[in-house]
């Protein structure tokens, strides 16, 4: 996908959230953009994003709606020393924080949430009723989103 027809949209959620991680949301709007640009490539080549995976669940219509990439840790020296590694040999880098958001191939993507360290497994494990709301919340955002290309939040 061309960079130029890439559209990347963020929630106000997004933003909230980006900003509690200390994270600035219009940079990381746009290095998600080149990111995305680069493909499959993307993955090894940005040091800002790690594994990018669908969340099974919460699904929407029998089909998983939110996907989410790894993002660097930033609170444990020890696995950011890992994920520094990983991006420099090209391997997969993981962590305990991460990017959700939706796609579309008509709509292009929707920036929802970030999970900072160390909440995003627990998160999406949905083992307490505020990470099964928060959840549930972000997969009825992206299935608005992949239907008709509204942001309802």
């Amino acid at each position: 996908m061309a960079l130029v027809n890439l559209k990347v949209q963020a929630t106000q959620l997004l933003r909230d959230s980006l900003a509690a991680g200390g994270w600035n949301p219009d940079v990381l709007i746009q290095e998600f953009r080149e990111w995305k640009a680069d493909g499959a490539a993307g993955e090894y080549g940005s040091y800002y994003f790690g594994k990018d995976a669908p969340y099974d669940p919460p699904r929407r219509n029998g089909k998983p709606v939110l996907w989410h990439a790894h993002m660097p840790p930033e609170s444990d020296s020890q696995a950011t020393a890992k994920w520094t590694l990983a991006w420099r040999r090209r391997t997969r880098k993981t962590s305990d924080a991460a990017l959700i958001y939706a796609y579309d191939q008509w709509h292009g993507y929707l920036l929802l949430y970030f999970a900072v360290e160390p909440t995003a497994h627990p998160l999406i494990e949905m083992r307490d009723a505020d990470s099964r709301d928060l959840m549930n919340l972000l997969a009825d955002i992206a299935e608005a989103f992949i239907h008709d290309g509204s942001v309802i939040v």
